[in-house]
Parts: C-alpha cells; sequence; structure tokens
C-alpha cells in the first residue's frame, strides 16, 4: 500500500516550481516514479544512467530558470549525480535530488544496493535532509515539513541544489483498489525562503577616477544589460562570453599583461566566476584601492585577493543613478586602444592563416545565427569563444562551475529539451 503522503510528493515539487523531473528506473524509488509518472502538470524525463540525468536535469534547470527535480534508487545510483550537482552548486542552479533508500536498519549490514546515503552530496549541496519512513500521523507530517523545508532551500534567495533522502519498506506499489489523489498543501507553507527587504546603499565614488567594471558569469539580463549600456560609455566594462553583455571591452585575454595604465583605483564585480586566468592574475599582481562586489544572494569570494566589500544586491539597483563622470575618460580610452590593437592583430592572423583548428573555431563561432543558445564545453572550445568573440544575440552557457571536462553533452541535451531556440554545443 502507498502512503498518500507519499504519491503526494509531486504536488509538492509542484508548488515550488519544479515543473520537470528527470527519473532514472529502479524497484526502490518506484514509489517516486508513481507520483511524478501520474502527475499531470509535471513533464517527466526518463533517462536509465544517472550520470547524464543529472547533467540533463542541469540544463533544464539553467534554461527554465526553476528547480527541477532528479530521482533515483537507492545504492550507488546517488553517487553518480556528483559531477553535475557539484557544478550546480557552483552555478547556484535549483537542483532537488530525491534519492530512495533502504531502511535505517539495512545500512552497513551487507545488504544490496544499501550504501551510507544521507549526507552522500554533503559537500555540494545547500541543504541534507532525511524523510522519516511513514508510520504514524507525526511521521506524516515530519515528511511533508522536511520536504518543504528541502525545496524552500533549493528555491531562496541563494539557489542550489538540495538531496532529500527517502527511505522506504516494501511494499513499494498501491494495493490494486487504492484511490490515490494529489491535493494542495497549505499555500502559507510554500512561500519560498523570505528575501530581505532591499535597503539600497549610497555609494560616493568621486573619489575614484580610475573604476573597472567586471561581471563574471551571468545568464541574460535586460536590466543588468540596460545598466552596463550606459555604464560602458564613461568606464571600461569587460566584455566576455559568457557574462551575456551585449556592449564592452573585447578580447581581453589578447592584450592583458602588465600594463600599469589599465590598473584600476576601484573594481567593481559581480557574477560568477570570469574565465580569463591572464585577467586574474593581473588583478592579483596590480590590486585596486578598493573592490566592491554585488551578490544578491549574500555570497562572498575573494578572486582576486582583494578583500571586497559585499553588497547584497543588484550593482544596477545600488549604482542605478551613478553617471561616473567624474571617471577619467584617458582610462576608458587605453582599454579601448588595447582592445583595438588586440582585434587587428587577431583579424591579421585569420586573414593570413592556412587552415587550422583556430581558423576553423573562428568561422564556426561567426556563423552562429543570433537567437541561437551555444553551449561551451571547457578547455579550448570556451577559450576560442573569449578570444574571437561571439555575435550579438546569441545566449552563452557552458558549465563553468567546476570547469570540469565532463557533462556539456547532458547540459545542453537538458537545456535544448525545454528550449525553442536553435542550440549549438
Amino acid at each position: 500500500m502507498m502512503h498518500p503522503a507519499t504519491f503526494n510528493t509531486a504536488q509538492v515539487c509542484k508548488q515550488f516550481g519544479a515543473a520537470n523531473a528527470v527519473m532514472s528506473p529502479g524497484s526502490r524509488n518506484a514509489p517516486l516514479t508513481i507520483s511524478f509518472a501520474r502527475h499531470p502538470d509535471i513533464q517527466k524525463w526518463i533517462i536509465p544512467d544517472e550520470r547524464a540525468a543529472a547533467f540533463i536535469a542541469l540544463g533544464i534547470a539553467q534554461e527554465t530558470n526553476s528547480p527541477v527535480v532528479l530521482c533515483c534508487t537507492s545504492g550507488s545510483a546517488l553517487l553518480n549525480y556528483a559531477p553535475a550537482i557539484a557544478e550546480a552548486y557552483y552555478r547556484e542552479i535549483p537542483l532537488v535530488v530525491l534519492s530512495a533508500d533502504r531502511p535505517p536498519e539495512l545500512i552497513d549490514q551487507r545488504d544490496g544496493q544499501t550504501i551510507r546515503q544521507f549526507g552522500a552530496l554533503e559537500n555540494h549541496v545547500l541543504g541534507s535532509f532525511q524523510l522519516p519512513i511513514i508510520e504514524s500521523r507525526t511521521d506524516e507530517k515530519e515528511y511533508e515539513s522536511t520536504l518543504i523545508e528541502g525545496l524552500k532551500k533549493a528555491s531562496g534567495s541563494r539557489k542550489g541544489p538540495v538531496h532529500i533522502n527517502i527511505p522506504f519498506r516494501e511494499p513499494f506499489y498501491p494495493i490494486s483498489d487504492q484511490k490515490l489523489s494529489y491535493h494542495p498543501i497549505n499555500s502559507s507553507n510554500t512561500d519560498s525562503e523570505l528575501r530581505p527587504s532591499l535597503d539600497i546603499e549610497t555609494l560616493d565614488l568621486v573619489e575614484f577616477k580610475r573604476v573597472l567594471i567586471i561581471v563574471g558569469q551571468h545568464p541574460p539580463d535586460r536590466e543588468l544589460t540596460n545598466f552596463i549600456a550606459q555604464a560602458s560609455a564613461k568606464v571600461p566594462v569587460l566584455k566576455f562570453p559568457l557574462n551575456n553583455l551585449a556592449t564592452g571591452i573585447n578580447h581581453v585575454d589578447g592584450f592583458i599583461d602588465n600594463q600599469q595604465d589599465l590598473k584600476p583605483d576601484l573594481l567593481l564585480t559581480t557574477g560568477l566566476s570570469v574565465l580569463s586566468k591572464k585577467l586574474k592574475n593581473y588583478l592579483r599582481r596590480n590590486k585596486p584601492q578598493k573592490h566592491i562586489h554585488f551578490d544578491p544572494a549574500g555570497v562572498t569570494v575573494d578572486t582576486y585577493n582583494t578583500e571586497p566589500k559585499l553588497i547584497s544586491q543588484d550593482i544596477y539597483q545600488v549604482l542605478a543613478n551613478e553617471d561616473f563622470n567624474s571617471c577619467d575618460q584617458d582610462y576608458l580610452s587605453n582599454w579601448k586602444k588595447n582592445e583595438r590593437r588586440a582585434k587587428n592583430i587577431i583579424s591579421d592572423y585569420l586573414d593570413s592563416s592556412e587552415f587550422s583548428e583556430a581558423s576553423v573555431a573562428a568561422h564556426i563561432l561567426g556563423a552562429i545565427p543570433a537567437g541561437s543558445t551555444l553551449h561551451l564545453s571547457n578547455s579550448m572550445p570556451v577559450r576560442y569563444a573569449d578570444l574571437f568573440g561571439i555575435k550579438k544575440g546569441v545566449k552563452n552557457e557552458s558549465n563553468r562551475g567546476t570547469s570540469g571536462i565532463d557533462g556539456c553533452t547532458s547540459t545542453a541535451v537538458g537545456s535544448s529539451l525545454v528550449s525553442n531556440n536553435l542550440n549549438v554545443l
């Protein structure tokens, strides 16, 4: 007999925005499979290989900007999720892992398909949650409340993966005359983690003449794009394929070395990781007087060893009224001069070079039509894109959370499953 609360698992996930579930086969997770299979408003994707399934879920989540459920059976199946979960953690992408488990009394008793599942993904999830085997009304309440707690964590102010471990005892299936139906949970319980109300900080930037703006990996964002379009007329903003900006200084890797005339007084940053190793090393050697990092999720990192001041708000909200009129225009001119020189060198090389891997990469990148989504795998492909640039209007994605060489194909497949764009890997 299946417990109604277990059957309702899919409904709870749907109320937290999970409209897609990636399922892998097994018998221990049969109660969860039945719950999701019968739900009319959740799109199911059946992927037998758990490692590929996790990256496909990552691609779906990055494309839809909403939580995606991953469901597997007990044992080592869960461990195959680890590479994609690590990527999701550093990319702040909401994945909800529902792993079926054996009963607690069987763990470490040499029973088949039984490992220490709870906490197995601990280092790369926002939270690990253990649900009870439902044997009483108290267990039922705990099952639902803990499930809700995990889903809130995944879609809170800082998004990311969570692991919800669910042990089951046999039998797994409904009995022949059992009536099962979905029921909405209390709407007051479905509010995502409360976000702090904005208290826009006022920054006085007048004392800084050489201001540099760097946006790390970032999905397309209209408000950010509009802010950058205005700011880039007065200060250098560095443009990389993965920050999806429409304007800015290109080809940075082609010219950044140790030029003192490019050293900023003030560094303003937002977004996730930055691809260019040369740029990171340059800023570590040529530290600004001040570094301010904008991150609405409140995540602080010190990529450039500059001890940045963290502001937990969007850069375009805090600096909405900043005109940058006090900034040194020669500083912007120096960046543009270096950009032109690098562009000319690249152009001369492509005009004179024979058939080569680099020339083919440049040709293909230039041929991708606007409106497409370009998925860049790691190592050379993403660096070719950074060096040669991408056509305006192409959305760019890459697994740069951990910068691993695995999973790029499955991630692109996942994105294409829920996208109307041309997807190019």
